[in-house]
């Protein structure tokens, strides 16, 4: 078996190391642009690859695992590449030359960029089909989705929004101001108010819906998700409000959330507990995840680029993405 350093050449090895050292400083929400710059190192390693293409892909898929703890969307990204060469290889056979055309693989995964660049706008088109007037919406931390879904929707009807600040980052104060930055139409129909994370239960009683956005989406429906978002989500439930999830497809992730140790990423405690205080505590451990892990049960609909889907529809929508065999890259 050839090694990874035979299978990359130089340039797609400079390529790969270009993509880590950028994603290790790209914050965790921002899944768009970590998808976009491994789309344009894939369009590298597969214009330059000296062997097999997929096995080129899989490669450096072991080096983002290898490199990267918070990886899931960028090995969604190589699946669908995979899934785009396995396609044009079909295509090849099928016209009788059986040679893959790279030039529309390279296409492919253009317009696979622009179909990312694009999901935002097309999440929010549809948020007037979602959201009607004199509603109390309930939003938490700050998800640019989010943002534009509640943007588009306050052009033609005025609501409420309630946003959870999210301790102890407190976006959500940023997404408060920013939801009112402008003074702009849409910003006279929002009616915006912060609360702490601690009022989320006593306000959940009088919301309509609950908006929130998602790290990924994994193949059972559910979610991994800014942490605190569990919170919400059983709220919710409680007072028999709807959740509805905007996330675009790039999230959609072929697996199940069977090791639940590997999907939650620790950050610094620091932000929880400063350390002269941790040092008057005494020995404890003190752990911050990054994410929650939210079953399917506790989430009504997905919003996403390509329509509006039920928690149940997910798994179908992953396999017109993917294909099986790479579920384990």
């Amino acid at each position: 078996m050839d090694t990874e350093e035979h299978i990359l050449n130089s340039k797609a090895e400079e390529a790969v190391q270009d993509l880590i050292k950028r994603l290790s400083r790209i914050p965790t929400l921002q899944t768009a642009q970590a998808a976009i710059l491994t789309a344009r190192t894939l369009l590298v390693v597969v214009t330059v690859s000296r062997v097999n293409v997929a096995a080129a892909l899989r490669a450096v898929g072991r080096r983002i695992t290898a490199a990267c703890q918070d990886h899931l969307i960028v090995l969604n990204v190589i699946r669908r590449v995979l899934r785009m060469v396995r396609e044009e290889k079909e295509r090849g056979e099928g016209e009788g030359h059986g040679v893959m055309d790279v030039k529309l693989l390279v296409q492919a995964i253009d317009d696979y960029i622009a179909d990312v660049e694009l999901s935002a706008g097309l999440i929010a088109e549809q948020a007037v089909d979602h959201l009607h007037a004199n509603e109390v919406v309930f939003a938490f931390g700050w998800s640019r989705s989010v943002e534009a879904f509640l943007r588009e929707a306050a052009k033609t009807r005025r609501f409420e929004v309630i946003v959870a600040e999210n301790a102890p980052d407190c976006d959500g104060r940023e997404f408060a101001r920013a939801l009112v930055a402008k003074a702009t139409e849409e910003s006279r129909n929002l009616t915006v108010t912060l609360i702490p994370d601690s009022a989320i239960f006593a306000v959940m009683g009088r919301v309509h819906k609950a908006i929130i956005s998602a790290h990924a989406v994994m193949a059972d429906g559910s979610i991994v998700a800014p942490s605190g978002i569990h919170l919400v989500t059983l709220a919710a439930r409680h007072f028999s409000v709807p959740v509805v999830v905007c996330v675009g497809s790039h999230k959609l992730t072929p697996l199940f959330p069977h090791n639940r140790d590997a999907l939650h990423d620790l950050l610094s405690p620091a932000a929880v507990l400063r350390y002269e205080e941790h040092a008057r505590l005494g020995p404890s451990n003190v752990y911050r995840p990054a994410h929650d892990i939210i079953p399917p049960g506790l989430l009504q609909l997905f919003v996403t680029n390509l329509g509006g889907f039920s928690p149940s529809y997910i798994y179908r929508l992953i396999n017109d993405h993917y294909d099986d065999i790479d579920s384990d890259l």
